[in-house]
């Protein structure tokens, strides 16, 4: 699974999933991209504190 956030870096990741199927780096497909939604919370700081 790789996370891309904007329509730019899927582009990318695209170009660069097909160029490495050219080079048979990686095998034959098709790459699936989801629409994701991003969570925030501010609720777990990672401090000692907690």
């Amino acid at each position: 699974m790789i996370a891309v956030v904007c329509q730019d870096h899927k582009d990318r990741m695209d170009d660069r999933l097909q160029a490495m199927q050219r080079k048979n780096t990686i095998p034959q497909g098709k790459a699936k991209f989801q629409e994701i939604r991003m969570v925030a919370t501010d609720c777990i700081s990672g401090t000692n504190v907690e």
